[in-house]
This record gives C-alpha cells, structure tokens and sequence, in this order.
C-alpha cells in the first residue's frame, strides 16, 4: 500500500490474501472539528501496532486546561456545601445514624424472634402426633400433608427467611459503619467553621453538624500523624501567604478565590514531615552512641544502661507520636533500637 492511499482490509481478510481497490486519501474531506494545524499522527496500515514514538506528549496547555470544580461556580446552599465537603477528603465528614441503625436492627431482630416463637409452637404441636413427627421427619411430606391449610411451615419459613435477610443486610452495613473511622478534631472543625461562618442552609438542616459522636470520616487511608497536623496548624496560624509556594499546589490554589478558606496539598505537607523526621532520627543514632562512648570512659555501667532505656523510650514516644506506626510496629523498631546499642555497647566493652 503505497504513502496518502487508505486501504479497507479486515485483518481476516490479509491473511486469506483478499484485496481490495485502495481509496486514495484526498477524498476524505478534512474534519471541521479538528483545527489543520494540529499535529497529525503517522498512518498506519491495518495488523501494525502504534510505537511509543507515535504518541504526541501532552502539551503546557492541555496540562492547563485541567478543569477544577471552583466553590464559586456553583450557587449558594446545598450544591455549594456538597462541593466544598468534595473539595478536599478532610471534609468528606457525614453522619451515620448509631441510634437509626440500632432501631433498625432491634426491629428486625424482634420480628424474628416472634416468626421463631411461632415456629416453636407449630414443631412442639407436631410432636404430639405420630403424624406430625414424620412431618418432622420430611419436608416433602410436611408439605403434602399441610397442603391448602391456612398457615404453614413452610409459608413461614419464607416469611423467616425474607425477615432474616433484611436483618443480615442492616448488620453488615452497621459493622462496616461502626468500622469507619472518625473525623479528628482539626477536619470537625474545619467543617464547622464552614457552616457556621457560611451558614449555607437553614439552622435546621445545619444541626447534623453537632451530633459529634455521631460523624464519620470517608477520608481514605491513615489518619495524619501528628506531626502533619502540628504542620497544618503551623501554615494556618503563621501565615498562610508565607508558605503558600511551598504547601500549595496549582490545583488547590484554584479551588477558590476565597482568603478564608485555605487548602494545601496534602503530600507535600508528609513530605516536609519527612523532612523534619531524617535530623530525628539520626539524633537518636548519634547522640546514644556519643554518649555510651564517653559513658565507658569515665562512669559505671549503670550510667550506659540507663542511657540505652531512656533513649529506647524517647525513640518508641517519637514514633507513636510523629508517625502514622501501629502499636505492633512501634515495639518492633523499638526492639531492634534497643538491639543496636546494646550491640554497640558490648563492642566497646
């Protein structure tokens, strides 16, 4: 197929050798939604795969030309306050109805128990009879010999069975409720200042807010460690101009044109703790050992021990602390800081 020639051949068709008259290009009319200065892309003929090289890069203005939802384009009430709880996972904060929740399931489990109740007498009434108790035997003959009667077992067994499936979905959706984790305490106010500085919808609708115990987080992941949340506190309380070519992204910068309302890029806040966490660490290594090596030099043994303690304490406090570690995790690195200076110090015995 020579360059400019279009050929319409089904791969089937290439290999059973079937070939058909080549249409030049020039007689497709050009498209009216793409502009002709557009780079175009390099033809190829039908079974050839595309090459990295053949993939036009995106450009500083496709880059730009990301749409960002703005809190100032959508109108003042619920649509505005669903997209500042949207803007950012720290305000993804909604109620999850404890109280609804168990009302709900006490309702259902009663109704069972009352279907059970019933289920109970109509076994024990069976009993009575030598024909009940091969009833009780088959379920096949239960139905034949109940057929046409008003109420039967097997009626009730469907209606128990609808009943306990309704129960089963309200329990699991109240376990994975109960599983998620609550808002801290800077996101809770975050939201609460919004409504009550804003006042977006009518005092009402706005009480939800105050049933702390009540509210739930979809933020994903761990929460941020303290360390991230000092740092927030710090970019609010200093100065948000400051450190807004630092903690600020484009993105974030064009949610809003409102001063009041600040958003920072959550990664790089981690990234400063990051930062603020490598002198940490290292001065848990280097100070210790410092100071058992001038410990052996000039005092007893009891002096370096007490050393490797209270520094293995501050270490396993600075983890629990500055990081987002579990429990497990914390005693692990705190028995393998132990083991080093313990190492380094029977060396230098």
């Amino acid at each position: 197929m020579s360059p400019g020639v279009y050929n319409t051949v089904s791969p089937a068709e290439l290999e059973a050798g079937v070939t058909r008259p080549s249409i030049p290009l020039e007689e497709f009319p050009p498209s009216s939604t793409h502009s002709s200065n557009a780079p175009s892309r390099p033809l190829r003929s039908v079974g050839q795969r595309w090459t990295a090289s053949d993939i036009l890069p995106v450009t500083s203005d496709e880059r730009a030309s990301v749409t960002v939802e703005r809190l100032e384009s959508y109108p003042p009430g619920y649509p505005r306050t669903a997209c500042f709880l949207d803007s950012d996972p720290a305000f993804m904060v909604y109620r999850r109805f404890g109280t609804v929740s168990a009302r709900l399931l006490l309702n259902k489990q009663d109704e069972l128990r009352e279907l059970e109740q019933l289920l109970n007498v109509m076994d024990n009434q069976s009993a009575k009879t030598s024909e009940g108790l091969s009833a009780l035997s088959s379920r096949e003959l239960d139905e034949h010999e109940n057929f046409g009667k008003k109420q039967t077992r097997t009626q009730l067994l469907k209606v128990m069975e609808q009943r306990y499936l309704e129960y089963s979905h309200l329990l699991a959706h109240a376990k994975q409720n109960a599983a998620i984790s609550k808002p801290k305490i800077s996101e809770y106010t975050s939201l609460q200042n919004f409504l009550n500085n804003y006042k977006p919808l009518v005092r009402s609708e706005m009480e939800w807010i105050q049933n702390r115990d009540d509210l739930v987080t979809l933020r994903p992941g761990r929460p941020p460690s303290h360390l991230e949340a000092f740092l927030g506190r710090a970019i609010q309380t200093m100065g948000f101009r400051s450190f807004k070519y630092l903690f600020v992204n484009q993105r974030s910068h064009m949610k809003t044109s409102d001063p009041s309302i600040r958003y920072y890029s959550r990664k790089r806040v981690e990234r400063a703790a990051t930062i603020l966490l490598i002198p940490i660490m290292l001065s848990f290594i280097v100070v210790p050992i410092w100071m058992l090596t001038v410990t052996f030099r000039w005092t007893h043994l009891g002096y370096a021990i007490a050393i490797i303690t209270v520094s293995n304490l501050l270490f396993c406090s600075m983890l629990s602390i500055f990081t987002k570690a579990r429990r497990h995790e914390v005693l692990g690195a705190g028995a393998a800081y132990c083991a080093v200076l313990v190492v380094f110090m029977s060396n230098i015995r």
